[in-house]
C-alpha cells in the first residue's frame, strides 16, 4: 500500500517538475520542487540541508535523480 502511494506521488511530482520528461530530474528541478512545496508552508531549506538530502537521494552521484531513487528515499522517510 505504501509503495503504491509513493509511486503515485512521485509520478505526480515528475509530471509537474521534470521539464525534460525523460524520467530523470535535475538538481535544479528537484530544488525547485522542494522550494515550491515547502516554501508554501513557510519553510525554506538551507543550501546545506538541501545538499545533504540530495546526497541521500542521488545514489549514483550523476546530479540527476530517477523516479526509483526518489521512491526509495521517500519510503525510507516513512520508517521514522
Amino acid at each position: 500500500m505504501m509503495r503504491k502511494l509513493v509511486d503515485q506521488s512521485v509520478t505526480q511530482i515528475w509530471s509537474e517538475h521534470c521539464s525534460a520528461k525523460d524520467g530523470r530530474m535535475s538538481y535544479e528541478e528537484a530544488q525547485n520542487f522542494v522550494n515550491t512545496t515547502f516554501g508554501g508552508i513557510g519553510q525554506r531549506m538551507t543550501q546545506e540541508d538541501y545538499d545533504a538530502i540530495w546526497k541521500k537521494v542521488d545514489k549514483d552521484n550523476d546530479r540527476r535523480i530517477n523516479k526509483g531513487e526518489m521512491v526509495m528515499f521517500l519510503i525510507s522517510l516513512s520508517k521514522f
